[in-house]
């Protein structure tokens, strides 16, 4: 019987914390219908600066209307994250409110890991895995640059190999030093510039390390006796020089 009777005292208590609980929630929830929005604060990651808090300001009160004053329950967060996700240089991101009327946004902006640019200038990053998002005014990625017909670096192969190559040279102790440039050639070949002012083709994309290790064939047994303005690895087993400078 005091068993019994002990179960019926824990269930009751139990069944009145939850119950408790329930209406702390409930005026929680009442608290902040009554809350308004009174700023929002932006966090974002160090080392980038394609966008600024103002333009993450900017664009939630165009895509999702203002925000100041609003009570923080009638705002659409997970809307305001999902129209962040779609803005070309943003990688990922996270909307909260808190009780002091702060709208928190952290936003992950995309990592440009090379440049794509042609003679006047124009051009656009692709981040490590081929995303493409535009230049912006006032900052310059520290990234390599391909320079050319970037026509052709719309296409993700393209851009992908491009990386490639540039992983490769940049990695590797015998292309220190050696490197001007890398090009995109004639819309469709991949080519590099360098310090002598050689311009070696690399062709189509295909055979990456077989045309590097050609080239720099080139640069170890050929160019220290001769020095050619233009250089052709595409072939497989072949060093095509043209015009001694």
């Amino acid at each position: 019987m005091k068993k019994w009777l002990g179960y019926t005292l824990a269930g009751t208590f139990a069944a009145t914390l939850l119950a408790g609980a329930g209406i702390v929630r409930h005026l929680e929830l009442l608290r902040r219908v009554e809350i308004p929005c009174s700023g929002m604060s932006v966090t974002l990651n160090e080392g980038v600066s394609l966008l600024g808090p103002a333009d993450v300001e900017n664009h939630i009160a165009w895509n999702c209307g203002e925000f100041l004053g609003v009570p923080l329950a009638s705002l659409d967060l997970a809307a305001m994250e999902s129209r962040l996700r779609s803005h070309e240089m943003v990688r990922s991101c996270q909307v909260w409110a808190t009780d002091d009327g702060t709208l928190h946004v952290k936003v992950e902006q995309m990592i440009p890991a090379i440049r794509f640019a042609d003679q006047d200038g124009n051009g656009f990053y692709s981040s490590s895995d081929g995303t493409v998002f535009p230049l912006v005014d006032g900052w310059t990625a520290d990234v390599p640059v391909v320079y050319g017909e970037i026509s052709e670096a719309a296409d993700s192969a393209y851009r992908m190999w491009a990386m490639r190559i540039v992983e490769l040279t940049s990695r590797s102790k015998d292309w220190e030093g050696r490197i001007q440039e890398y090009l995109a050639i004639d819309g469709s070949h991949f080519g590099i510039r360098l310090n002598a002012g050689t311009l070696i083709d690399l062709g189509p994309i295909d055979r990456a390390a077989d045309k590097l290790g050609a080239a720099l064939d080139y640069c170890t047994r050929i160019e220290p006796y001769r020095q050619y303005k233009f250089v052709s690895v595409d072939f497989k087993g072949q060093i095509v020089c043209r015009k001694i400078i």
